[in-house]
């Protein structure tokens, strides 16, 4: 989180990705972008650095249905996948 203060008043936060690679990156929780977990859907893009390199290891057919609110199970329900990006959480 970076602060920048504008006069005695007014305090602007502006939320940056971890060391500011992704820009272009508009996700809810930019802290989970290299954290080591593919997170899937917004953050499984060209933009966010394929969640900062985290969905590498996934080695799946179609990389979209990473955190598509359904547990597509098989290679998906995987560590290296997220566990489906969260999809597959509560199996």
């Amino acid at each position: 989180i970076c602060i920048l203060v504008l006069s005695t008043t007014i305090i602007v936060t502006v939320m940056l990705t971890r060391d500011n690679r992704y820009r272009k990156c508009d996700v809810p929780n930019p802290d989970w972008i290299g954290n080591n977990i593919c997170n899937g859907g917004d953050y499984n893009t060209e933009e966010c650095g394929f969640d900062g390199g985290d969905c590498d290891s996934c080695l799946v057919s179609t990389p979209a249905l990473i955190g598509n609110g359904y547990c597509d199970g098989g290679l998906y329900n995987t560590k290296e996948c997220g566990f489906d990006g969260g999809d597959c959480d509560l199996f």
